[in-house]
């Protein structure tokens, strides 16, 4: 039997600080050494960094305005 053709050549994944470009064979070559989970969590911790950042961003706001609001001073880290 043949080998598994590959259709697509490169992915490409977009994160706030620009674009990643990934060949098919190193994203392949990164599930085999290190396995199906990882290489999951890898992607989808690229694909949501945007999403992480906007969070926080929007969670230290409302820390201010509660502290405000509450003459409470509370720090953010």
């Amino acid at each position: 039997m043949g080998g598994v053709k590959l259709l697509i050549k490169n992915i490409k994944i977009l994160n706030h600080g620009g674009e990643i470009e990934m060949e098919v064979k190193d994203l392949v070559d990164l599930i085999a050494n290190v396995g199906f989970p990882v290489a999951v969590s890898a992607y989808l911790l690229i694909r949501l960094e945007k999403h992480i950042d906007t969070l926080n961003t929007s969670i230290n706001k409302l820390n201010t305005i509660v502290s405000t609001k509450l003459g409470v001073i509370i720090e953010n880290e």
